[in-house]
């Protein structure tokens, strides 16, 4: 129906009726603005009206709902049908996405048709939809899947059930169900003496009232036979209406046992005392009953518990807590009947507990029945995973760290070589180039140290005795030992393990080096080795481990040992316990990344005063196969030409400067790509290529591979700050930082190949 508005004769009175609108307004002829009003400036993010006139007329509206509108707005503007009420989604100025219910209608001016429509923000709205369609659907998979009878009930009738109420029941459709009441499936009277109708309501009553409610009630099969149920109603808001979620627990048994309670009660204390879990009965405060498995979970005696309140057994952190929800349970306030809490042993120790609660009448009290599970070991196993986690993350930040070092100190160990080389033997100043030789090679070990705790340096696996392993550093090991600590050894016959026998060697030094520090005052270390199969049981009563035979490794000492917080931080990077200037902290975290690059684990057991045990789980194999090494080649130089290939300016300038002093006509290249173009300008003429494995523009092995196709017998020497990351498949790695002597060496031997 056409509204006919003479606009421009009566704008004021217009305008204070739709400025003072909260809706937006806006006016259009054709696919031109003609008014909007303030709230359409807020609600579409303009600064002012003119801003607003001068966009194209469906700007606001969002791309995918645009051809919809607009044809609304056309066919309205010709008279023709189309819908006065709808919604679209709509742009702010500022990109942001919205949604909007307009109401539109046609308009007679003098210049013409025209269109006016009011436009409400009803984002809040249908993002609460969008949320409570999902929540409907997250409640009606819960609904259908609960293992327990879920009803809904509504203004006393069933209006909905899941499968396992009719399984329970014995109906075999919705339909037998729904529409009944309560009392229709119940005998007339309960146990107590009352109608069924009478109570049901009054109960139902209550849960309206308090928001939930938790009674017991008998209830009629279809069978006849009549059942307890333990009832759970929760008042929940179902499209506007306040429904009662219904949960059924058969308890038939139980009230059968509580009943026949003084002629069983032997068969009863058989049943409870033998559980896996603890279980006890709280009245009040205070425990009347608990089971011999709670007396070993917090390891008490019976008659120190009984009578005793909460804070015997819990911790001060949770007490408020736990009280709180026994104390509502008993009084028939909603409380919830599972969770956790933070335990305390007889000892002081703290544990972790998981708690299953239900309110039973004990003696003619309300009371709690409290059955206990000691969750401490599966929490131990998260923190270890955690922990695990934490050490990849900083590995790789300590073994990218390590990749770029030694790209420098490669650079200062060429340098001082060179510098060396110039000088004559009676130099004064040759101390100075010996001195930065030293403390590069002890810089170069540094970053060996990193990529060990990242696990990603270059390692020699062969195959060692365990126990000759230890023989082969025992001398170092009393070395490093004062006179007080008595070193014992207990090795058991062969056990072959594929390592590195120098990183092996690094650990047990690491580890003899904390146990001298933790006895100042004399004690005894004793290393054993031996084997061990690693089975299902194992590794469910450790926590770790995966099937198999092992060689172990254990170091043990009689020193001050560490208590659970210091155990837990051992091996992390940088902790350290020593003062200041005493202790990097890396010496454990080393030992953690050794152990895990084997392919092993490591355990500690301590005590504070009982001195600390580590065990060395690693893979064993089954025989030891000798491995000759051949002696170093000796250095010599060449006339060859080398194509040289890496990003890192000053150690390229370097190698190159050490290559050509041996007599190599040396061809530098910045990147990959860049070494492609200068094999193709002197194809033919380079014998081998020198290249970083990583690089800009094409990596090492990507710049290779191209050159591969030009000429098939090029020769290749890859080099690597990192050599556990982007290794190619083809030619010969060696690991920065290295000295002149083993680049020239290595050089040779690839061109000798």
């Amino acid at each position: 129906m056409d509204i006919k508005v003479e606009v421009r004769e009566s704008e004021d009175r217009f305008r204070v009726a739709v400025e003072s609108s909260s809706d937006a307004v806006i006016i259009f002829w054709g696919q031109e603005r003609s008014y909007v009003n303030r709230r359409f400036l807020e609600m579409f993010g303009y600064g002012t009206e003119e801003e607003a006139l001068a966009e194209e007329v469906h700007s606001i509206v969002h791309p995918d709902d645009r051809e919809r509108v607009q044809g609304y707005a056309t066919a309205r503007q010709r008279g023709e049908d189309a819908p006065s009420r709808y919604e679209f989604r709509g742009v702010r100025k500022d990109g942001a996405v919205i949604w909007v219910e307009a109401s539109a209608s046609r308009i007679v001016t003098k210049e013409g048709p025209a269109s006016l429509a009011w436009l409400r923000d009803i984002t809040e709205r249908k993002q609460a939809e969008e949320a409570l369609r999902e929540s409907e659907e997250k409640f009606r998979i819960l609904f259908e899947k609960s293992a327990y009878p879920v009803l809904l009930v509504d203004d006393y009738t069933f209006v909905d059930c899941n499968d396992t109420t009719l399984s329970f029941i014995g109906v075999l459709s919705k339909d037998q169900l729904i529409g009944c009441h309560p009392w229709d499936l119940s005998p007339e009277r309960q146990p107590d003496g009352r109608l069924s109708i009478e109570k049901a309501k009054e109960l139902m009553d209550t849960t309206l009232k308090q928001g939930a409610n938790h009674f017991e009630w008998v209830r009629r099969m279809l069978s006849g036979e009549e059942r307890w149920l333990e009832v759970s109603q929760t008042v929940i808001p179902i499209r506007g209406k306040r429904v009662m979620y219904t949960e059924w627990r058969d308890i038939t048994d139980r009230k059968k046992a509580e009943e026949s309670l003084k002629e069983s009660e032997e068969r009863y204390r058989v049943a409870v005392e033998s559980s896996n879990d603890g279980v006890a009965i709280v009245q009040a405060d205070r425990h009347v009953y608990v089971n011999q498995k709670f007396l070993d979970i917090f390891g008490y005696e019976r008659d120190e518990v009984l009578g005793r309140d909460h804070s015997l057994t819990v911790h001060p952190d949770d007490l408020r807590m736990v009280r709180s929800y026994n104390r509502k349970r008993q009084r028939g306030a909603p409380a919830p009947n599972r969770y956790d809490f933070k335990g305390i042993t007889k000892d002081g120790t703290r544990i972790f507990v998981e708690v299953s609660a239900a309110p039973i009448t004990y003696r003619r009290e309300p009371a709690s029945l409290v059955f206990f599970r000691d969750m401490t070991e599966r929490k131990a196993l998260e923190a270890q995973l955690l922990h695990a986690q934490k050490m990849e993350a900083v590995g790789t930040l300590a073994a990218g760290v390590a990749h770029d070092f030694n790209n420098i100190l490669m650079a200062l160990m060429g340098y001082a070589n060179l510098l060396q080389r110039q000088m004559e033997k009676d130099d004064p100043a040759r101390a100075y180039a010996d001195q930065i030789i030293a403390c590069t090679g002890k810089a170069a070990g540094l970053t060996q140290s990193l990529l060990t705790f990242g696990r990603k340096q270059v390692m020699e696996l062969k195959p060692h005795d365990v126990s000759a392993l230890v023989r082969d550093v025992e001398t170092l090991l009393r070395r490093l030992l004062p006179e007080d600590v008595r070193l014992t050894l207990g090795l058991a016959g062969e056990v072959t393990v594929m390592a590195d026998a120098g990183q092996i060697a690094q650990i047990l030094i690491n580890l003899c080096a904390n146990a001298r520090d933790a006895m100042p005052n004399g004690g005894e270390l004793r290393i054993e080795t031996g084997e061990a199969r690693m089975d299902g049981r194992f590794i469910a009563d450790n926590g770790y481990g995966k099937a198999g035979l092992y060689a172990r490794i254990s170091i043990s000492d009689t020193g001050a040992g560490m208590d659970s917080e210091t155990r837990e931080k051992i091996f992390e990077p940088f902790f350290t316990t020593k003062e200041v200037g005493k202790g990097t902290g890396l010496g454990l975290s080393i030992v953690y990344g050794v152990v895990k690059q084997h392919q092993g684990y490591i355990a500690v057991e301590s005590k504070v005063g009982k001195g600390t045990t580590f065990r060395i789980y690693l893979p064993s194999v089954k025989r030891k196969t000798a491995l000759s090494k051949a002696p170093p080649s000796s250095v010599t130089g060449g006339t060859e030409t080398i194509l040289l290939a890496d990003d890192d300016a000053d150690l390229r300038k370097i190698a190159g400067e050490i290559l050509a002093t041996a007599g190599y006509d040396v061809i530098e290249a910045g990147n990959g790509r860049d070494a492609v173009e200068r094999f193709k300008e002197r194809a033919g003429g380079i014998d081998l290529l020198l290249f970083d494995v990583v690089m800009p523009e094409k990596k090492g092995h990507e710049a290779y591979e191209e050159i591969k196709r030009l000429n098939h017998n090029i020769k290749v020497l890859f080099m690597s700050g990192y050599p556990g990351q982007m290794l190619p498949d083809e030619g010969t790695v060696i690991a920065k930082p290295l000295s002149p002597e083993e680049l020239l060496r290595k050089v040779r031997e690839v061109l000798d190949n």
